[in-house]
């Protein structure tokens, strides 16, 4: 997975113009659209930066924001600052899970393809347990007590989308939101506790769906 940090290498020192504190409180984020010129402009993708009830649902400390000619507002004058990644506090989100971070990927689709190289490598061993369902191919390693699942994306694009899990942790490195977006994520799954493998597979999807579930309402916002 070394090309996920040179990734990450080539989108910081090509489209983020200058690291800015954020504002001191803001409602929504912003993921802003690079123009031909290579400059970060506003009105990308939305995201909520505070729950329904105007609770903080972001990791402050883990927000990264970058400076714009020109920031929108939402509909109460509250700046909408422009970001490169945020991470949302899993408690204050009231998800079951360790970690939740979108972030801007210079290629999602080739950090998709590079995520699931190890598991379409162990389609071809011998030693591996293969179980499918409706919209999952999950592998699951014995000897190592490892599982790794390939969903169908909620996400338009048919980008790849790889979860692996070894028996206490499940890792999501890359589900891609669209061209330049993508939702990383950890909870806890115990693979002992899943009866068969089918059922890891079902599980690993309805976390997914939860997931997208929390996102879905919020990326197709469109502030004034």
């Amino acid at each position: 997975m070394c090309r996920l940090s040179i990734l990450l290498v080539l989108l910081f020192s090509s489209s983020v113009t200058s690291a800015a504190s954020c504002p001191e409180f803001f409602r929504f984020v912003d993921f802003g659209q690079i123009g031909n010129d290579g400059v970060v402009y506003r009105s990308g993708s939305f995201f909520r930066a505070e729950d329904f009830d105007g609770s903080a649902l972001l990791d402050r400390q883990h927000t990264e924001c970058i400076e714009v000619s020109e920031a929108n507002t939402d509909g109460h004058g509250y700046s909408i600052p422009v970001v490169t990644s945020i991470n949302y506090n899993p408690v204050k989100a009231k998800l079951d899970v360790l970690e939740l971070r979108v972030s801007r990927w210079a290629d999602t689709h080739l950090a998709a393809e590079d995520n699931a190289v190890i598991h379409r490598q162990r389609l071809d061993q011998s030693d591996v347990k293969l179980t499918q369902g409706e919209d999952f191919l999950c592998v699951h390693i014995s000897a190592d007590d490892a599982l790794s699942c390939q969903v169908v994306s909620p996400y338009e694009g048919n980008h790849a989308l790889v979860v692996y899990c070894d028996s206490l942790l499940c890792e999501m490195p890359v589900m891609a939101v669209n061209e330049y977006l993508s939702v990383s994520a950890k909870w806890s799954l115990k693979l002992a506790d899943v009866q068969g493998e089918d059922s890891a597979g079902t599980e690993v999807v309805r976390k997914i769906a939860q997931i997208h579930g929390f996102l879905k309402p919020i990326t197709s916002l469109n502030p004034q």
